[in-house]
């Protein structure tokens, strides 16, 4: 069973590798010469799209009936739950995120792309520049990165549904810390639950469907190792006269994905629909951890200095609420005896398609 979830852990890997890679690319960028404040705003614009696919993705593929298995019933099922960002979340505009110590090199160059954005296209030219004793020093130039290319986000998602009492299912999600070689790790984990109402109406022997509430929560935890130490800049030069190492950097981000729905179904012995709407709500958490040096003009020598004073441990620690609001969802399934298949579309501010298979004691 372990080596089962390794192997959906490397599918999600797969799915994410873009995106982690671009997001680390991200990090080892001069601006956090800049300070936490920009980094931070810079972080939260070009990375939220990035949360709320995940998030969405996360918060799909919970159901494919609103009947709940019996006691005794369980299925296992396999899905792609597959998010997709709106166009207008390619891009961000840099003037009105509120930078407090970068400028842009162009002010009318003021769209930059976000991690959805186009791949390999440079964002806009930023310039962060200190006055100090009446002059001013450029202390870095750069461009923000690029995009992935990705607006559409796979996620493959493993789940295990367990008939309880009295109309109840339970619902499960795990996949275990995975090491991902010299990049970092990621794990997920989730659990919901499905009741029937329809139960409790004197129809429900009558009519072959059936509604339920539905509760899930899904949690997604990825690290990735972090390089970044600042490289001299035009004509200063960085010296470093710290003791303290730079060897510890990492990026960890936890993405959460939380829904409550009603849902209902047909209940015909081999070809159903169902359907549902109901409230979903997403977080992401990012934080940079470890030592990350930040450079001080020592203007007696012209250089660029780093001392203990300048060197901050876990720089950056956000909380980006994500879109919430309704979601709506429609999708129809194929029942045979001890399999079944499915595909379903949820319509939010991101859009979210599902396509899976399951096996199982269907009672």
């Amino acid at each position: 069973m372990k080596n089962k979830l390794r192997i959906l852990g490397l599918a999600i890997i797969i799915a994410a590798s873009s995106l982690g890679l671009k997001a680390q690319k991200f990090v080892q960028t001069d601006f956090l010469r800049a300070g936490t404040a920009d980094a931070s705003k810079l972080f939260e614009a070009y990375l939220k799209p990035w949360g709320n696919m995940f998030g969405a993705s996360l918060n799909g593929g919970w159901y494919n009936s609103a009947k709940p298995h019996k006691l005794v019933g369980f299925s296992v099922n396999i899905s792609t739950i597959t998010g997709i960002a709106p166009s207008a979340d390619k891009t961000f505009d840099i003037s009105s995120i509120g930078l407090e110590n970068l400028s842009l090199a162009n002010p009318a160059d003021n769209m930059a792309p976000t991690v959805a954005g186009k791949f390999r296209e440079k964002g806009p030219q930023l310039v962060y520049t200190e006055n100090i004793a009446g002059n001013d020093y450029e202390i870095a130039r750069f461009n923000t990165p690029s995009g992935t290319g990705m607006r559409i986000f796979p996620m493959p998602m493993l789940q295990l549904n367990v008939g309880f009492l009295k109309g109840t299912e339970l619902m499960f999600r795990y996949v275990p810390d995975i090491n991902l070689f010299d990049a970092g790790k990621l794990g997920l984990y989730g659990f919901g639950l499905k009741h029937s109402i329809f139960q409790y109406l004197p129809m429900d022997k009558l009519i072959p469907m059936d509604v339920s509430i539905l509760g899930g929560y899904t949690r997604f935890n990825t690290t990735s190792n972090v390089n970044y130490q600042p490289l001299n800049s035009g004509a200063m030069n960085i010296v470093y006269n710290t003791t303290k190492m730079f060897n510890n950097q990492q990026m960890a981000m936890n993405v959460e994905g939380i829904t409550g729905m009603l849902i209902a179904s047909s209940t015909l012995p081999l070809f159903n629909v169902y359907g549902g709407v109901g409230y979903s709500h997403t977080r992401t958490k990012l934080s940079l951890e470890g030592n990350y040096p930040f450079p001080t003009v020592n203007t007696a020598t012209g250089n660029l200095e780093v001392g203990d004073a300048q060197v901050i441990n876990n720089p950056i620690n956000m909380d980006i609420r994500n879109n919430s609001g309704l979601r709506y969802n429609i999708g129809a399934r194929l029942k045979f005896i001890f399999f079944t298949i499915y595909a379903d579309y949820t319509y939010d501010y991101y859009s979210v398609f599902t396509l899976g298979v399951g096996a199982g004691l269907y009672r």
